[in-house]
């Protein structure tokens, strides 16, 4: 199995950690993955523009003038078997991102208040995200519990 690489953009460095520390230890537990970060829409681009990665997040709202959804075209440009993951607070953002072109989206209430998340609900989403990364052979199932 291949290392996983992840970009993760956000703004703010709590929800970038936080992200970090979901993949490593909910999503990814037994994988080798190597993440990187971006904290602008610029450092973002930059990133995107000069590496390959098998998952992006995406904050909704990523700075004043920027919305995540933004990177997608260009994702799909240099990145194109990437899979997209739009994270934000808000609903509509999410919803933005996935028509155009994210593959899925995590609301960041749900991952910042764990308490909030039916364990149904957090299992699905790790196995559809495994389910995704999978399609490209990023990922076996196999191993998962």
């Amino acid at each position: 199995m291949k290392k996983i690489k992840i970009l993760i953009v956000d703004d703010q460095e709590l929800n970038r950690l936080t992200l970090a520390i979901f993949l490593t230890d909910e999503v990814f537990a037994e994988c080798e993955i190597e993440i990187t970060h971006a904290s602008t829409y610029k450092d973002a681009e930059e990133k995107i523009a000069s590496s390959q990665f098998d998952l992006i997040t995406l904050d909704g709202d990523l700075d004043m003038f920027n919305k995540g959804w933004k990177l997608i075209a260009p994702i799909k440009q240099t990145n194109p078997n990437a899979v997209i993951m739009m994270v934000s607070g808000s609903e509509t953002n999410n919803t933005t991102g996935v028509e155009k072109g994210a593959d899925c989206s995590l609301l960041k209430m749900l991952l910042m208040n764990p308490k909030k998340w039916d364990t149904k609900e957090k299992q699905s989403f790790i196995f559809e995200t495994r389910q995704r990364l999978q399609v490209f052979g990023y990922y076996d199932l196999s191993i998962s519990n």
